[in-house]
Order: structure tokens, then sequence, then C-alpha cells
């Protein structure tokens, strides 16, 4: 068979056809042209399921993904509640193919409740040179520009950015400015960032508590991430986090 959509006539022969089992909650089942699957739940409840495969392009995948599975459900009169996804990508792949798909997909959840006026898309990304290539920063930063979405870097890790609320960064590791770049494991649980953090916020079950042990420290914060880059493509290579951007625009809202 040609690669693409199966004719009209096959897919009846020989799939369609060989559809032998109906349960009576099926209130609408496959056939041609429908885009919609339809299961009665209860008397006045019925659940619309639709499944599309993205192929004929490598860009957009995750907009693409969540629009056309939307649409379908819009034209059947539904209203979307959860999207079930299967990625499969080629063994050469990146795992930055990975994330600039979860990209999109964020953004169109974004889009439901955005205010042109208000809001603004972003990303934070960890540089993590265990794990993330060079080149797989520089496209994800790239990707980012390309489709307006604000990027911000934390480099080694996003925990970088909360020391700088716990201590005086030039004072206690004005000397140890490589390790925190390396920022390698120190135990089980942690990296040396990760690690210097948890022994000064104390880190409990209940989670980081970011009002009170991190937001009254946010301007010591801001003033100690300005003394490193703030551009992302610099922070590829050098520790720093431009993440204080974010909060001067913040604190700019409403003025």
């Amino acid at each position: 068979m040609k690669t693409g959509k199966i004719p009209e006539s096959v897919l009846k022969r020989s799939v369609l056809k060989q559809i032998h089992t109906k349960r009576e909650e099926v209130v609408l089942g496959a056939g041609v042209g429908e885009d919609c699957a339809a299961v009665k739940l209860a008397e006045d409840e019925v659940f619309v399921i639709s499944t599309d495969p993205i192929t004929g392009t490598a860009t957009d995948i995750g907009n693409l993904a969540i629009h056309i599975t939307m649409n379908d459900l819009a034209s059947a009169g539904a209203e979307p509640i959860g999207v079930m996804l299967t990625i499969l990508l080629p063994e050469e792949s990146e795992e930055g193919e990975l994330k600039k798909i979860g990209y999109d997909i964020n953004y169109r959840k974004y889009l439901k409740k955005y205010n042109d006026e208000l809001d603004e898309f972003a990303v934070l990304i960890d540089r993590d040179m265990q794990t993330h290539s060079e080149s797989n920063m520089l496209e994800c930063i790239k990707y980012c520009r390309d489709n307006g979405y604000k990027c911000y870097i934390a480099n080694p890790c996003s925990e970088f950015w909360l020391l700088m609320h716990l201590a005086d960064i030039e004072v206690e590791f004005g000397d140890q400015l490589d390790k925190i770049k390396e920022n390698k494991k120190v135990s089980e649980q942690h990296t040396f960032v990760s690690k210097e953090v948890s022994d000064r916020a104390h880190h409990g079950k209940s989670g980081i508590n970011f009002a009170r042990k991190y937001l009254p420290y946010i301007d010591k914060a801001v003033i100690q991430a300005k003394r490193f880059p703030g551009d992302e493509y610099e922070l590829v290579d050098s520790i720093g986090c431009n993440l204080w951007r974010l909060i001067e625009e913040l604190k700019m809202y409403g003025k």
C-alpha cells in the first residue's frame, strides 16, 4: 500500500467489516468520516473520544497534537477535559525534541486562560550539564524565541536561584563557583547545590514553603543574580539565573 491514509474502500473492507463486537454503551463507533467515538456513561452523560496522528511535519508538533484533536471534539459538541499522548521519536532524537513538544502542549493549555494584556508564557530550563548538551540547550532557546516564549535559564539548576535567597554567593562560594557549575552528586538525594539549599532551608515533607523561607529575601536574590550573566545564550556556559527579569516584570505589574 502507498504511504498515507488507506483508501475508503480498503478501510470498509479490511477494517470496519472486521469489527464484530458491539456494546450498547457505544453510541457512536468507528465509521467513515467519523472523527470521534462516543460512549454513554450515564443517562445524561456521554464521553466523547478522539485520536489523531501527527504526520507530514517535524515542527510545531505539540501545538498540532492538541489543536487538531480539540478541533475534532469541538466539532462533535464536546468539552475537552483531558488529553492522552503517545509520542514516537526516531532513535537519533535528542531530549530537546521531547522538551519542545512539551513546551507547545503547555502553551496550548495556557492559551485557555490567556489574557493578552496581563499574561505571558515562559519556560524555565535547568542547564544541567550532565543531561543537556550545549547544542540541545541552544536549540531550545532558539525554539522559545522563534515561538515568542519567554525563556529563563538556571545554570547549573533552579536550586542555584533558591540558594541566592539563602546565602551570600560571593562571600560564601566565591572560591567554589566551579563546584557550583559542575554540581556533582554528593549523596543519593542531593547534588552540591541542592544540598547547600537543603542544609540552609531544612526542607521537609511539606515542601519548600517559598512564601516563608524565600519570598522575604527575593530582593537579595535579584541583586545577586544580576552579578551573573542574564542573557539566555550566555547562561548556556556560565553559572547564573535570569529569573530576576521575570521578578522585575512582576513588580511592575499594575504600575
